[in-house]
């Protein structure tokens, strides 16, 4: 499963910096299972489960992307001609049910 950036999960850390590939070998038959197993319970790619166990390990403390409207919180503004234009949207046009 391919993740656009937008689709993001909230915890899913994103550096600054490009990313890099790494090479895991000797990896046991049991463990290469199970991570494969965790993947398709998880309806996720082995990748990703891969990415999210060692950022998890780590310890390192990486930027965190946040696709949500968090930054609206606390910044509505009365808008009177807004407020006009809902209740415009309430009015029914009894002809049209007829």
């Amino acid at each position: 499963m391919i993740r656009s950036q937008t689709a993001r999960r909230k915890h899913e850390p994103r550096e600054a910096e490009p990313a890099r590939q790494l090479t895991v070998r000797n990896v046991p038959a049991r463990v290469a299972t199970a991570l494969k197993r965790k993947a398709a319970m998880a309806n996720e790619s082995l990748n990703q489960v891969l990415v999210e166990a060692l950022w998890k390990d780590s310890g390192v403390d990486l930027e965190r992307v946040h696709d949500d409207l968090d930054f609206l919180v606390g910044s509505w503004e009365e808008d009177p001609s807004f407020d006009d234009a809902l209740k415009a949207q309430d009015r029914v046009d009894a002809s049209l049910w007829k």
